[in-house]
């Protein structure tokens, strides 16, 4: 039976970015703008922390030596245990405007990141490959909204959608160099209330994303099929991933910033992290960053 509960842990103004990291049982994620933090939950003991950091911060994955990468304003950071962010990294021509969105690491230890345009209307935004070297190379270019990263189970796909052009696409992924090509439509929401923001994969294949301004998290399966859908109590649910013993929880972030008065009153769970129960899908390892 499939159950919705906001997890008991403070609201974010904007929730982004939740990765689980295996070897702590943990859920980190972040509050992404007006009071920029990495946030960090267990769900066995229900303890719950949260790092201030100095700009705003996007997205996070684990460190292979401990600690995490992020895509903070200004480039990669890398973030100690104690939650201190330090600059490792600049793509060359980040342009004013530009912030790095959403990402996560390959199989090979390299941290796959697209950007976005803050104004939401310039394709300014680029896929970024940071490498364990911290060198950072532009794979694509042309986003207004850069997100919902993610590799299929096998490592033969990479996707990543584009939230304001409401398309997901599809790259063919060579893991041992590193390269894509092949770009095609996976799937498009123009059919759909809401628009694709940051997403996941199960093991099967199947690509969950939120569906932002649409009040749900859809599954899609590999051959560009809406499989299920879940609704939530909250207009703006930002990203999800699986997390859990067992991987089998769905933990889903939610924004609270672009909503008025009135909206707040009307959604009081917007802000809330959100898990899911009883999807019957199960998520895949998290890749760390190979430094």
């Amino acid at each position: 039976m499939l159950r919705v509960e906001p997890v008991p842990v403070p609201d974010d103004h904007h929730g982004e970015g939740p990765t689980w990291v295996d070897r702590e049982q943990a859920l980190y994620w972040v509050d992404a703008f007006e009071e920029p933090s990495i946030q960090r939950f267990e769900p066995a003991t229900g303890r719950f922390a949260s790092w201030a950091v100095h700009k705003p911060v996007c997205c996070l994955a684990p460190r292979k030596e401990g600690g995490l990468v992020a895509g903070m304003d200004g480039g990669f950071h890398l973030v100690d245990p104690s939650g201190v962010a330090e600059l490792a990294a600049a793509p060359a021509g980040l342009v004013d405007g530009e912030i790095l969105c959403d990402g996560k690491c390959d199989s090979a230890g390299r941290f796959w990141c697209a950007s976005l345009d803050l104004g939401l209307a310039s394709p300014i935004g680029n896929l970024y490959r940071l490498d364990p070297d911290l060198t950072v190379t532009v794979m694509d270019r042309g986003f207004v909204t850069g997100n919902g990263v993610a590799f299929s189970p096998d490592g033969s796909v990479l996707y990543v959608a584009d939230s304001r052009r409401e398309t997901v696409w599809a790259y063919d992924f060579d893991v041992e160099r590193g390269s894509i090509a092949n770009k095609r439509v996976f799937f498009s929401t123009l059919e759909l209330v809401g628009r694709p923001d940051g997403a996941t994969v199960d093991s099967e294949g199947n690509y969950w994303f939120a569906l932002v301004q649409g009040s749900a998290v859809v599954a899609i399966s590999p051959k560009g099929k809406l499989i299920e859908r879940i609704d939530l109590p909250v207009e703006f649910p930002t990203m999800c991933t699986f997390g859990g013993r067992e991987r089998d929880t769905l933990y889903v972030t939610t924004s609270r910033q672009r909503l008025n008065a009135e909206q707040r009153q009307r959604q009081p769970l917007a802000g809330s992290l959100f898990a899911v129960a009883g999807t019957g899908a199960r998520g895949v390892p998290t890749a760390c960053f190979g430094r």
